[in-house]
């Protein structure tokens, strides 16, 4: 297949192929050269082949060097190859949220937030690299994505050019929900199907003066809602 991505990682040259990855060693010939020399003399250093031989990369967008090692989208999705040249789908969270996951338009690493983020027409998924958790902000049909001097920057598909501003939390006048599943709570000493859960305590950090909170709740591992629970917070001085 063609080559879609280039990325250097460790000094070596990493080579994305739609459904391969392959590694170029900084100086891996005999002599330390990486091919022949000013007069030929020498060879080409053969590229060596890493990872499982169906993960590939589907676009040069989406390639981000990271503290973990270079992420990238795959077929399945976002993927992860780690400075010990092995591929993580570090993106299995995500499964589930879309049929196929969309295409990346751009990535940018902000170590301010420790995050690595990868920008869809539709969504932002930016990936916590220290507490190792996915987000998803799906406020913007996004363009091209960067990070810059500034901070974050967008190319909406309207042409619009946004960038992130931590001190400004009022989205250009626009109120967008923020939506916080949790995993399936279980325990080793209750029966499937009892109830035994009595109260439930959530710590809510607001700029706003009042903010409603709803609360569904699903049972028995089947994700249709049992229970809801609506909830106006006040501020409190």
């Amino acid at each position: 297949g063609a080559i879609m991505a280039l990325e250097y990682m460790n000094e070596h040259l990493v080579i994305f192929k739609e459904s391969r990855i392959y590694i170029l060693p900084r100086g891996g010939g005999p002599n330390g050269e990486t091919g022949p020399n000013n007069l030929g003399g020498g060879v080409f250093i053969v590229p060596e082949l890493v990872g499982a031989a169906d993960t590939g990369c589907t676009g040069q967008r989406s390639v981000l060097a990271t503290p973990m090692g270079l992420m990238f989208q795959g077929v399945k999705g976002i993927m992860l190859l780690d400075f010990g040249q092995q591929v993580h789908y570090i993106g299995a969270p995500l499964e589930g949220l879309a049929t196929t996951f969309p295409t990346v338009n751009g990535t940018a690493l902000m170590p301010s937030f420790q995050q690595a983020r990868f920008a869809t027409q539709s969504a932002i998924y930016a990936f916590d690299y220290f507490h190792k958790q996915w987000f998803v902000f799906t406020h913007l049909a996004l363009g091209i994505t960067v990070a810059a001097d500034v901070g974050f920057v967008i190319l909406t598909t309207s042409g619009a050019l946004r960038y992130e501003d931590a001190a400004v939390f009022t989205d250009a006048s626009s109120a967008f929900l923020m939506k916080v599943r949790l995993a399936w709570i279980a325990s080793q000493e209750a029966r499937q199907g009892s109830l035994r859960f009595r109260w439930l305590g959530l710590t809510i950090t607001s700029r706003a003066t009042s903010t409603t909170i709803r609360i569904q709740v699903s049972s028995n591992f089947v994700d249709t809602v049992t229970q809801t629970f609506d909830t106006t917070i006040t501020e409190q001085n």
